[in-house]
């Protein structure tokens, strides 16, 4: 049980991480 957590809390963190760095993309892309 506490793999499993572990395992989807990496997860989130990478997806979380991923939407941060996509969403400073487009903030840099419109204010071009």
């Amino acid at each position: 049980m506490e793999e499993k957590l572990k395992e989807s809390e990496e997860k989130y963190r990478e997806a979380f991480e991923r939407t941060e760095i996509y969403k400073d993309l487009f903030a840099h892309d419109i204010s071009n």
